[in-house]
């Protein structure tokens, strides 16, 4: 598979990549370094800048028009502007637990927030999966994992899927009928050998894309669960990835160096990396989330 490396700038922990139709940039995060990239896949430009955040950050979603995001950090949730990068505190749904940090965010077909956490330490089934209405009712979807990462959605909305990082496990969520309540389902379990599934991007096929960390490896699957393509990069921790640019054809995928050694930072010298690749398939434009009546 031919890819391109965007960015040589070694992120310590990069993360959390949207892309932003306004501006025609990608966007994404070094969780561990408190900073935010911009690039611009035409021009080729990129721009990182120092947010004032205490780390480690959490992932960013689109709101207010694409005006602004929405950040997570260790203090709760954010809306950052783009033009200033100034920030009004917007949420902390885990603001009782010290030991617990902030993930993913992803806005689902629906228009709701999802907010994934993770046990600081990684050690105790403290991580949360939360889901945040127009309204800001806050509803608890899923609790008791050590490292989570996700969501992503089907293309019809009924299905949420989501990593249960350390246990190499994928759950599917359903809605009931009355959208009251979610089914979880085992959805697909990993291989050891395949690394751990980190982030998760859907298609406009419906088929699951996953970062996986510890192998370099993305995985794409069927709606049945079926690995479909394996693709490696020259990165052994791949943490996220999405689709963006003209028609949502290209597959923008971040890495990190967080806890290698020199053994393998020689081995793998790419890693820290980010990475685009075009694709056959197509992505979903991803949702923007406002609290605007």
């Amino acid at each position: 598979m031919i890819f391109e490396t965007i960015s040589n700038n070694k992120c310590l922990l990069g993360e959390s990549p949207i892309w932003h139709e306004r501006s025609s940039k990608f966007i994404w995060l070094d969780y561990l370094k408190s900073k935010i990239f911009f690039y611009n896949h035409v021009t080729k430009d990129l721009n990182e800048k120092k947010l004032d955040l205490e780390i480690p950050l959490g992932g960013i979603a689109l709101y207010d028009e694409q005006e602004s995001l929405i950040i997570s950090h260790k203090n709760g949730l954010s809306i950052l502007k783009l033009d200033s990068l100034e920030m009004k505190q917007f949420s902390h749904p885990e603001n009782m637990k010290t030991d617990v940090i902030y993930n993913d965010l992803k806005i689902d077909r629906h228009n709701n927030l999802w907010i994934s956490t993770s046990h600081i330490d990684e050690t105790k089934k403290k991580g949360s999966l939360w889901k945040l209405d127009k309204n800001k009712k806050l509803i608890l979807i899923d609790t008791g994992f050590k490292v989570s990462n996700g969501p992503a959605f089907s293309p019809c909305g009924e299905y949420t899927y989501f990593n249960d990082t350390f246990e190499y496990k994928t759950y599917r969520y359903k809605k009931s009928i009355d959208n009251s309540s979610y089914e979880k389902e085992i959805f697909h379990t990993f291989d050891p050998e395949d690394g751990y599934p980190d982030g998760i991007t859907v298609d406009r096929d419906g088929n699951i894309w996953i970062a996986h960390w510890g192998s370099g490896l993305i995985t794409k699957q069927s709606e049945e669960g079926n690995i479909l393509k394996k693709i490696n990069l020259p990165s052994i921790n791949l943490t996220s990835l999405c689709f963006g640019g003209r028609a949502l054809k290209l597959l923008i995928i971040t890495s990190a160096t967080e806890g290698l050694g020199l053994d393998y930072l020689e081995k793998f010298p790419e890693s820290g990396k980010t990475f685009l690749i075009n694709t056959e398939e197509n992505g979903i434009e991803e949702n923007t989330f406002s609290t605007k009546k």
